[in-house]
């Protein structure tokens, strides 16, 4: 397996597949690979917890929200379109923030 081919791929769900053949990874790996190491905005680990405290702080006034919640507000909106800003900041907010900082 080439990881560096995974940077051509049109389709998330190919990576997301592949990746999951590999003994040991699941889907909360293979989307981290793919926002983390691939720069892929249109993947959310939206079941990690770390990352739902993060959206519910600066979106949605601290109050507890489902993966689908998640996914629907930062990664598309309320038009249903990829919004690759409000991703871009979550991305920054997410990596960038101390772990104090949602205690």
């Amino acid at each position: 397996m080439d990881l560096e081919e995974f940077k051509e791929y049109k389709e998330s769900d190919k990576i997301i597949n592949e990746l999951c053949e590999i003994r040991g990874i699941g889907l909360w790996t293979a989307e981290f690979v793919m926002l983390r190491g691939l720069n892929k905005l249109e993947s959310l680990p939206a079941d990690d917890i770390g990352i739902k405290r993060v959206i519910s702080h600066y979106y949605c006034d601290g109050r507890k929200i489902t993966s689908d919640e998640a996914l629907k507000y930062v990664v598309f909106g309320a038009e249903e379109t990829l919004k690759p800003e409000r991703f871009g900041a979550l991305k920054h907010k997410v990596f960038g923030a101390s772990k104090a900082s949602f205690r």
